[in-house]
């Protein structure tokens, strides 16, 4: 009995090893075909998504920098929206002057889809980012950044304006071109009331940056109005940057001062700053509307240097 029954297990297990071996084959058959097949959906996906995205960049609407422009910018930011900090009628004119941003640079205008991340304050008063795309991706991306608040008691118009429109103007005649690096266009909303927010936004800037790699340069714009050349400086004394200026800049020495700069650079960022004079002092005024032709005159000539800093090696 014992002899019959093992000769059947045996007989069972022949039966079997057949069919296991067929399922074995089967699968070694199948998953290369399915790891193919997944394979190839993914970089369909990823192509399309590419021409999405490639669809979106040729939307936008690129405008050339002029002094009518920039002087109209500037009456809206400094008159119509005012004073820009968290001391002033609670903070009104921060957040005013950050739905300006989005709309004017915003799909329904420029054409940027703009990122936004939440501000150290409060969420009224987020970080705003509109990114130019570029075509090499190993090339390190180029961040330009202007504050878009105001020091206590001032509508901010050296402090802030300037440079806000400056940079905005610089987002809209570069819109529809496609430089070697990406060239990300930030807002933040504290770099003038205190040195303590400036530091925190410094803080939120740099988390952006750290998710796209190493920056070229952290370009600070500042008073871009009261002088007739744009004048760069970098705390840490070199920078790629200040070796592709030509005749459309001039390189000074560092005066630390201006707190958006100061920031990025205790943030340890790579901190350049971009004006058209020194830093304001904290008790010098700031209600003179400046020279149009001076203002366009600088923009400008930023705008061509960052054409270039996009396009280098």
């Amino acid at each position: 009995m014992r002899a019959g029954t093992g000769a059947a297990k045996e007989a069972g297990m022949e039966e079997h090893a057949p069919k296991r071996k067929k399922w074995v084959v089967a699968a070694l058959l199948i998953l290369p075909v399915w790891l193919l097949a997944s394979g190839g959906v993914g970089i369909w996906l990823h192509f399309k998504h590419q021409a999405e995205e490639d669809k979106k960049e040729v939307a936008r609407y690129a405008t050339m920098v002029s002094q009518e422009s920039l002087a109209d910018d500037l009456r809206k930011l400094t008159q119509t929206i005012g004073e820009r900090n968290t001391r002033a009628a609670d903070g009104n004119g921060l957040t005013r002057a950050a739905a300006w941003l989005e709309g004017t640079l915003g799909p329904s205008n420029t054409g940027y889809a703009l990122k936004r991340a939440r501000g150290p304050a409060d969420e009224r008063w987020p970080l705003l980012r509109a990114t130019l795309r570029g075509s090499d991706p190993k090339a390190k991306p180029l961040w330009v950044v202007a504050a878009y608040d105001s020091p206590v008691g001032s509508p901010g118009i050296e402090s802030g304006g300037t440079a806000v429109v400056a940079a905005v103007a610089a987002a809209q005649a570069m819109a529809g071109e496609k430089p070697r690096r990406a060239v990300h266009f930030v807002f933040l909303p504290h770099g003038y009331e205190s040195a303590e927010l400036a530091e925190r936004a410094a803080g939120g800037l740099k988390e952006w940056i750290a998710g796209e790699g190493e920056p070229l340069a952290v370009l600070c714009l500042d008073a871009m109005g009261a002088g007739e050349s744009l004048r760069v400086s970098a705390p840490a004394g070199e920078n790629p940057v200040l070796e592709n200026l030509g005749k459309l800049a001039v390189r000074v020495p560092f005066a630390p001062g201006d707190r958006l700069t100061d920031a990025c650079a205790a943030a340890g960022l790579p901190a350049v700053r971009v004006a058209a004079r020194e830093p304001a002092k904290t008790d010098e005024k700031d209600a003179g509307t400046p020279s149009g032709g001076r203002l366009a005159g600088t923009t400008g000539l930023m705008v061509e240097w960052l054409r270039r800093v996009a396009m280098q090696p």
